[in-house]
């Protein structure tokens, strides 16, 4: 779905305003800038919800255990030689 928001100013905080038929559910949001987009993803309204999106978020992670984080290697230069920190 695609509407027109206004943008405007209070006091030195700038507020968008969502048309009448988007409503978003909650009190918090998490927003994201991309480049000219705006990614806004409502937060989780109660402490056990917050703690199951937590959970959700690790199990996700488990998924991943057992692959390899960078099965072909790192390709870098070598270390530059080590200076003294301080001349003696």
């Amino acid at each position: 779905m695609n509407a027109i928001a206004k943008i405007v100013m209070d006091g030195t905080t700038q507020v968008i305003r969502l048309p009448e038929d988007i409503h978003l559910d909650g009190q918090e949001a998490i927003v994201r800038q991309d480049g000219n987009r705006l990614i806004v993803e409502v937060v989780a309204s109660t402490p056990e919800s917050r703690v199951a999106d937590l959970h959700d978020w690790f199990a996700k992670l488990d998924e991943f255990r057992d692959s390899p984080f960078m099965p072909e290697g790192r390709d870098q230069p070598p270390m530059p030689p080590q200076e003294a920190f301080f001349n003696t």
